[in-house]
């Protein structure tokens, strides 16, 4: 489910469920994989121009149309440009 916050939905993806509790506290372990997370303006033009998107490659990219996926290789679709 979508969080939004500052005119932005942030939706956050996986394709590793969490871990059955394997700890004596019983908290839940999470599962090291593939992920995606991204940020899109709620009302393109209005609350925002631009796209964003980070996966376990670990950057931040930004673009003008909605990134949909980031590649294990660090490569975005459908492209974008890098935060530095």
């Amino acid at each position: 489910m979508p969080i939004v916050k500052a005119g932005y939905s942030i939706d956050y993806t996986s394709t590793n469920a969490i871990a059955a509790a394997a700890v004596c506290n019983g908290a839940a372990v999470a599962v090291a994989g593939n992920y995606l997370l991204v940020a899109a303006p709620v009302s393109a033009g209005t609350s925002g121009t631009r796209f964003f998107g980070t996966s376990e490659a670990q950057t931040v990219f930004q673009h003008t149309a909605a990134i949909t996926a980031i590649t294990a290789s660090g490569v975005p679709a459908p492209g974008g440009v890098p935060i530095k």
